[in-house]
């Protein structure tokens, strides 16, 4: 059996470019083909008018992963702070003949931190469930937000409270896999 992969380009999949409901402890996704990746982040500063900018600076995170996501340290790095915004590339790492390790990059995308608490109460939960769930629910957004609906108390997750990190994984894991969502209503 052969497996034919294109370890030559890496796709960052989340944070979204420009995200603005991104929280202090993100999970980076990305495809790539190949087993090992390097994930660095940096905070773009004020006067930094690109991107590229922002990534000659000193970096909150720098980490190799064999595998296609990254949780956010909680702790050992720099924490990430609400209102500000952060630049994160993946670098795909290939070795090649005689031992030497070659890169793929990935364009740059930037996100910022949220300054509320909880998604639910900052307002953009639902925003962030219609990207999730894609156009097929749109007439369910679309009433959700005729009616003027909004998340209030905790979120819940099989009758046991939700923090935002599992959010995030929950929302990444329906984006990457549209069709374990078979139906959504309002009760």
């Amino acid at each position: 059996m052969f497996v034919l992969g294109n370890p030559s380009s890496v796709e960052l999949l989340f944070p979204t470019d420009g995200d603005q409901s991104v929280t202090q402890f993100p999970l980076f996704q990305w495809r790539y083909d190949g087993s090992l990746s390097r994930v660095s982040v940096f905070e773009r500063l004020p006067g930094q008018t690109t991107l590229e900018e922002a990534t000659s600076g000193v970096p909150h995170l720098v980490q190799e992963v064999a595998g296609l996501s990254l949780q956010y340290p909680t702790a050992g790095v720099r924490t990430l702070q609400p209102g500000k915004t952060y630049v994160w590339f993946v670098d795909g790492l290939v070795r090649s003949a005689g031992g030497t390790i070659q890169t793929a990059h990935s364009a740059l995308r930037s996100f910022t931190v949220s300054t509320g608490g909880s998604p639910a109460i900052e307002g953009t939960l639902l925003d962030r469930l219609e990207r999730a769930l894609g156009p097929r629910y749109k007439s369910l957004f679309d009433q959700l937000r005729t009616n003027a609906y909004n998340a209030s108390g905790d979120l819940m997750l099989n009758n046991r409270p939700m923090n935002s990190g599992q959010l995030d994984s929950l929302l990444n894991l329906i984006r990457q896999n549209p069709n374990l969502v078979t139906g959504a209503h309002v009760e």
